[in-house]
């Protein structure tokens, strides 16, 4: 008889902003949805360092469903890889041109930085580039 795990989900509101987890065999993912702005980013900021202790030690973050993403996003975004990096916690984002997303961290030339990753990888249950 095998232990299985059933898989863990959290869903947060922020304004006009939505998060949600998921966390299965010891992988996170978590999507952002809405916009991200300076009157939610430290809440948004507070839930992404809460939930990233469902993780063993890789975190998606799927910003596919983001509408709007200011500086402050931006700076959110930034600061989170950051943070996690320093407790060992491997982030990947997925983040097509076409969204909003997309189109501003090409601009921003901030893919590197948060370690983008190509849709296709990540549907096809390719391995994800190393960051």
């Amino acid at each position: 008889m095998t232990d299985q795990v059933e898989p863990l989900a959290l869903t947060r509101d922020h304004g006009l902003a939505r998060l949600t987890s998921e966390t299965s065999a010891g992988q996170l993912r978590v999507s952002l949805q809405g916009e991200i702005d300076l009157f939610n980013a430290a809440d948004i900021g507070a839930s992404l360092w809460a939930v990233h202790h469902d993780a063993d030690s890789t975190v998606l973050l799927d910003l596919s469903g983001l509408t709007y993403l200011d500086s402050v996003g931006l700076a959110l975004l930034v600061d989170t890889a950051r943070r996690f990096a320093l407790e060992r916690v491997e982030l990947s984002c997925l983040a097509p041109d076409e969204t909003a997303a997309g189109r501003i961290l090409r601009l921003t030339g901030l893919q590197d930085v948060l370690h983008v990753v190509p849709v296709a990888s990540h549907v096809t249950g390719q391995p994800l580039p190393d960051p």
